[in-house]
């Protein structure tokens, strides 16, 4: 298996809004982040592409509701987090996204129960992983869904989501659960 990882993202899809949100222009953000005006306004327009090692100074340049922009990062430059939940067919509100999040659960829970066999056996014995494939694959809807509500109602209701994650993985780490 190939593993990748980009060294940039495109980040024209929320880069605007973010800027926007934050009350900041393209030579604001360049100025912030060492990039010039035109670069940024490049990568507003996905003609250019951010690089790994800026990432850390655009979300100090952007601090407010960056959740989606971060996502995004995050989906593009590891391949493993999904993007976010966003396309046309799904409506951008904390209800839409948490009411198609129930169905997606529920669905999860039914796929679990298929796994039952192959969870209760040693690797070596299961030779059909079709009931584990689609669990993983309900998993990602519910993962995409989760990620997207969370950065959502963070942005919705003025909850720090970066404050919120730190908090949950000192408790995480607490109850051993992390390292």
């Amino acid at each position: 298996m190939d593993v990748t990882v980009h060294q940039s993202a495109n980040i024209s899809r929320f880069l605007g809004r973010t800027m926007k949100v934050n009350r900041k222009t393209a030579t604001e953000v360049g100025k912030l982040i060492g990039y010039s005006q035109p670069l940024i306004s490049k990568m507003k327009s996905g003609d250019a592409a951010l690089q790994f090692d800026a990432i850390n100074s655009l979300f100090k340049a952007l601090p407010e509701q960056s959740e989606f922009l971060r996502i995004d990062i995050a989906n593009q430059i590891t391949g493993f987090t999904p993007p976010v939940a966003n396309g046309d067919r799904l409506a951008e509100t904390p209800l839409a996204i948490a009411s198609r999040m129930r169905r997606e659960i529920d669905e999860v829970e039914e796929a679990l129960k298929a796994t039952d066999d192959e969870f209760e056996s040693k690797p070596e014995f299961v030779h059909d992983t079709r009931d584990i494939v689609d669990l993983d694959k309900k998993l990602f809807n519910v993962m995409l869904l989760a990620q997207t509500l969370v950065a959502l109602t963070g942005n919705h209701f003025g909850i720090d989501i970066q404050k919120m994650a730190k908090d949950s993985e000192q408790v995480w780490k607490a109850e051993r659960l992390v390292k």
